[in-house]
Parts: C-alpha cells; structure tokens; sequence
C-alpha cells in the first residue's frame, strides 16, 4: 500500500496588541489635527455619532417645514405711515431679496442641497458635512458667493494683474498669525465623562516673536464634553463647539468697489 504524505501546515496568526486608546487630551488634539488638515471625515468618527443624530435630523425636520411669511407693502405701511408706497415695494422687494439670498441649509451642512440630501446621508457624512461647515474655508466661500451676488461687490471681469495681487494678498495674509486651539487640560466628571479645557492663542506670524503671555486671545477658556463609547472617548457635538482654527464664525472676503472708476473719472 502507497502511503501518501499527509502535510500539516501550520498557519501562525500574528497576534497584533489592540492599539492604545487616546486619552481625552490627545482625543480632543487629534480632533483638531483633522479638521486642520481638512480630512472632516476623520473628525466626524471622532464625534459621539448617537448624540450628533439628533442634530441632523432636527435640520431635516425644520428645512422640510421651513417657511417664511413674506411681508407685504401694505403691511409696512401701516408700521410708518408716512412711507411713500414706491418705498414701501422698494424695501418689501429688497426683503425678499435677501430671505431667498440666505441659505440656511449651506451654513449648518456644507455642499448639501436639499432636506432629502441630507436625509440620504450616513450619519457620519453628515456629521463631517457639519464639521465643514463651521470651518472658516467653507464660510469664506459661502461669503464669496454672496459677494458676487451683489454688484457693489462683484467682480466681472477681473484682469490677470489684478487677480494675481488678490492671490498674493491671501497668501500674505495666511502667512500671518493666525488663532489656534491650544488644549490646556482635562478634568473627571464621571467614569464615562471627561471634560477637557481648551484655549485661544496666535501662533506663527509676528506673535511669534513677542513674549508667549502675548499671544493668547481675550476669551476665556472654553469646554468640550467627551464621553467613553465602548471604550473609545468620543466628542459630544454641540451648536457651540470650538474648531481647530478659532475664528469662530469670522469670514474674509475680497471685492470690487465699482465706485472706483467714477471716482478716478471726477478727480481727472
């Protein structure tokens, strides 16, 4: 009898240790890293998802229901009697102008079009959608935007000269110091609850070279809630949340003043 040759191979699983969990600071450092990097997705999986699904779904809820009464010529006379109607259909038009000019669903979620988009989302595009959406770069779009909506401000056609000044101007103004997040320390609510304190500071720029006590900003000290999810420490999202950059909801936008050319045509 041919006795066949059994082989045995043994398969070693490489055993890899659980990788360490962050800590609350190095958490709520690691969140920051991320929304400064732009990768929002990455912040948003470092958010409590559970406590940000409310959030979303409150938006779809009141966009879906949103509706805005309009007010009428009629109805602003009565508030001054003494407005001339031309004015009163005037100021009414301007009004409307300006309630179909703001987008509400673009400044809580960026690049979402409508209720049914945001609906459709995972929670955790949602959720980065949201993050972005507190970011200076998405507001300083948003305010571009509506400058070109308005001709005091927009810029038709803008000459290569000009608009290599314009590039220059922002890339001197971002070499500038700028406010960051500074993470300051930690304190224990509860065995699920940490509360970590965070600063506003300038770093880089001109401050660099003034005493450190000088750099930090005139707030206070702010405070986010992290609570402990299967063991991962999670941010709690809040309306009020600081960002990476701390401008808050500062904007900067560059425009054309169409005066100019009257202006230069009276002086000659």
């Amino acid at each position: 009898m041919r006795l066949g040759v059994l082989l045995v191979v043994l398969v070693f699983l490489r055993v890899t240790p659980a990788t360490a969990q962050l800590n609350p600071e190095e958490t709520v450092r690691a969140f920051f890293k991320a929304e400064s990097d732009g990768r929002w997705l990455n912040a948003a999986r470092m958010l409590d998802l559970n406590r940000f699904e409310p959030i979303r779904q409150s938006a779809v809820k009141n966009l879906t229901r949103q509706s805005v009464r309009r007010m009428t010529a009629e109805e602003l006379m009565k508030l001054d009697p003494d407005m001339p109607r031309a004015v009163a259909e005037y100021q009414v038009k301007k009004m409307d102008e300006g309630i179909r000019d703001y987008d509400l669903l673009s400044r809580e979620f960026a690049r979402v079009s409508s209720a049914d988009s945001l609906r459709a989302l995972s929670t955790e595009e949602a959720a980065a959608r949201w993050l972005e959406a507190k970011g200076w770069q998405w507001r300083n779009e948003l305010a571009g935007r509506e400058a070109k909506r308005h001709s005091g401000l927009a810029c038709p056609d803008v000459p290569d000269s000009l608009q290599k000044k314009v590039d220059s101007l922002k890339k001197t103004f971002a070499a500038q110091a700028m406010p960051v997040v500074d993470v300051l320390g930690a304190t224990s609510a509860s065995g699920l609850l940490r509360y970590v304190v965070v600063g506003f500071r300038y770093k880089g720029g001109r401050v660099a070279a003034v005493d450190e006590a000088d750099s930090w900003l005139g707030m206070s000290p702010r405070v986010m809630t992290l609570r402990s999810v299967d063991g991962t420490w999670k941010v709690i999202p809040t309306e009020d949340m600081p960002q990476s950059d701390g401008l808050g909801d500062t904007v900067f936008t560059f425009g054309c003043d169409v005066k100019l050319k009257g202006d230069s045509a009276r002086k000659k």
